[in-house]
């Protein structure tokens, strides 16, 4: 596929723009940590939940001497003698760690806080369940779907990109996420906010004698007035963004960067544009590149008017003679 244009090819573009227009051990241990949390649960006592599930999930515990909630008996004096905790502590937890035991200090899990004083548990504050906390999407909403729209600190949530968007970039409380076979994050303890920048796909497809509107240009039309068009394309990614623009008092038309998938099957020729790269199969069109500094251009500037000619220099203006029979 050859990904460098000529003057003409991108002249060619531009009639493409104006005819769019008309997503082992440990699974054996995770196992028996979600029972113990699940049993503990059942048990009726929410905060012996988030010790079990606590010790199971931090240090691997499957010690059954360390199960306190059994049958839906709570033994308090069993809950206290049985903190021992294995492996190192999480660095976000306030406690100190002695022979493998949880010495002083204090634990918050899941809401409740427990006192630990010389290795024993003096007191576990009452609390709540887990906190689920909010997640609002800003931007470009239609682009993506979330997992879940609520969902508990520590939870990882998925986002699923729609086929007829392209991103630019989601960002999680202000950082930017970065692609790994898709797209998601570990929910903080607090409200999260996702921001998406994000473009539609526009697409036809043509078999020779007509052509087919795909993705966001499906059911997008124009009204031809007197001495003007009106097009649903006018407020459109890309679309919008093509304006004309007077440089040195020459008139030129601004055209945006954007990316192309150009495909062929079976006699018919399918063209896409998006304002962002959607995959590996849309490329940038050569216009776009500096070739000065192999740096990326943000827009192209293309005459408006056919060339005229002032002493050595090239003109776009209204009310000129054309230049023409020349060689370049």
């Amino acid at each position: 596929m050859k990904k460098g244009f000529t003057l003409i090819e991108l002249l060619s573009v531009i009639v493409v723009l104006a005819v769019i227009a008309l997503i082992a051990t440990p699974i054996i241990m995770g196992a028996i940590n979600e029972a113990k949390k699940g049993a503990a649960k059942d048990s009726g006592y929410g905060y012996i939940s988030a010790v079990e599930y606590y010790i199971a999930q931090s240090y691997n515990d499957d010690d059954a001497n360390n199960d306190v909630a059994v049958n839906g008996n709570f033994d308090y004096d069993n809950l206290k003698s049985h903190v021992n905790a294995k492996g190192t502590l999480p660095t976000d937890v306030d406690v100190e760690l002695v022979n493998g035991k949880v010495d002083n200090g204090t634990m918050v899990v899941d809401g409740y806080t427990l006192t630990i004083v010389d290795g024993i548990i003096t007191d576990v504050s009452s609390g709540s369940d887990v906190s689920e906390n909010t997640i609002t999407v800003s931007g470009k909403l239609a682009a993506i779907e979330l997992s879940s729209s609520t969902a508990s600190v520590g939870e990882t949530v998925t986002i699923t990109v729609k086929d007829d968007y392209a991103i630019g970039s989601i960002k999680v409380n202000g950082n930017v996420l970065t692609y790994d076979a898709g797209y998601s994050f570990v929910v903080p303890d607090e409200n999260t906010t996702v921001n998406v920048v994000a473009s539609e796909i526009y697409g036809v497809s043509f078999n020779g004698a007509t052509g087919t509107r795909l993705n966001k240009a499906v059911g997008l039309t124009y009204t031809v007035n007197d001495s003007t068009i009106e097009s649903d394309f006018d407020s459109k990614d890309i679309y919008s963004e093509i304006v004309d623009i007077i440089v040195d008092g020459n008139a030129f038309v601004k055209i945006p960067k954007f990316y192309i998938q150009k495909t062929y099957n079976n006699g018919d020729f399918t063209y896409r544009i998006s304002k962002y790269k959607k995959d590996s199969s849309y490329y940038l069109p050569f216009s776009f590149y500096n070739t000065t500094n192999s740096t990326e251009l943000d827009y192209v500037l293309i005459g408006k008017y056919q060339a005229s000619l002032n002493v050595d220099k090239l003109e776009s203006k209204t009310g000129t003679t054309p230049l023409v029979s020349k060689n370049i």
